[in-house]
């Protein structure tokens, strides 16, 4: 299952990044490749990340400014009860 949490987290990780991958999040998070395909597309539905291209090319190129990133993230804190903290990390 996919929390709110996870996705901020998930958020958090790919700040600073030129490109992101399911393997990445997979590892980071130690979770299965389905739960990272699953937040790759989350992540692509909140424009996070670009849409996937083509077979073969894995990475995808992060379009997001850190200051878009930021807003999302707050904005989604705000929803989650008791996370005054989930703010980006400098």
């Amino acid at each position: 299952m996919i929390t709110t949490k996870c996705v901020i987290k998930a958020i958090n990780f790919a700040i600073g990044k030129p490109t992101l991958s399911a393997a990445q999040l997979q590892i980071k998070f130690y979770k299965g490749y389905n739960w990272a395909d699953s937040m790759m597309k989350i992540l692509e539905e909140k424009k996070i990340v670009s849409p996937f291209r083509e077979a073969g090319i894995n990475c995808r190129k992060i379009i997001a400014s850190d200051s878009v990133i930021e807003k999302i993230i707050n904005d989604m804190g705000a929803s989650i009860p008791g996370a005054e903290n989930t703010s980006v990390k400098t």
